[in-house]
Formats: C-alpha cells, sequence, structure tokens
C-alpha cells in the first residue's frame, strides 16, 4: 500500500468520525429515547463510508484469489470467478456485520 492510499483512509475515517459525532449529537442518540430518523441516518452514515473503507480491499481481494484460483485451475475461467466473488462476499459479510456491531450499536 502506497502513500495515495493512507491518505485515503485517513480522509476517509477523518470524515467518517466527524459525521458520527454530528449525527449523534444532532439528533441526541445518547439520550434514552433516540428518535427513529436518527438511528436510519446513522445507520446509512455508516454504511456508506465502511463501502468507502472496505471497498478498495474488496476490489484486491477478488483480484487476489482470482489469480490464485486459476493458477491452479487451467479451465473454467467463470467458475474460478464466480469462486473469488462468493468468498469475497463473505468475507465482506462478516465484517460489515462486525462494523455495524462496533459503530452503530455503540451508541447506546
Amino acid at each position: 500500500m502506497n502513500r495515495k492510499w493512507y491518505i485515503y483512509y485517513f480522509i476517509t475515517l477523518s470524515v467518517f468520525a466527524i459525521g458520527r459525532w454530528w449525527i449523534v449529537q444532532h439528533y441526541q442518540l445518547a439520550s434514552s429515547t433516540p428518535l427513529a430518523n436518527g438511528q436510519q441516518t446513522l445507520l446509512i452514515w455508516v454504511s456508506v463510508f465502511f463501502l468507502l473503507l472496505f471497498g478498495p480491499a474488496f476490489y484486491f481481494s477478488v483480484r487476489k484469489l482470482n489469480r490464485m484460483i486459476a493458477a491452479r485451475i487451467k479451465r473454467f475461467r467463470i467458475f474460478t470467478y464466480v469462486y473469488s466473488l462468493f468468498f469475497s462476499l463473505l468475507i465482506f459479510g462478516v465484517v460489515y456485520f462486525m462494523f455495524l456491531l462496533l459503530f452503530y450499536r455503540s451508541v447506546y
């Protein structure tokens, strides 16, 4: 990973942290009765920034898995792509679920 990725992730995390802080303050989600639209806004905010954070990692993992499988299997190129896409989506889904647990549910 070169310097441009470090800058990309620094800016993304900074904007995410400031936006999350503003949403929590604006909708008063720290109170005992959080507003439903504040929860929805926070969920959308977390989801979008999750895609910005892990989108490049997902893309590179699909490419890496596809190259590894294609090196072993010379035929069925579409199978290797679908297989790598499936496992990358599985990993992506697990990480996304953990991300939501950490950042969305930690408001309460």
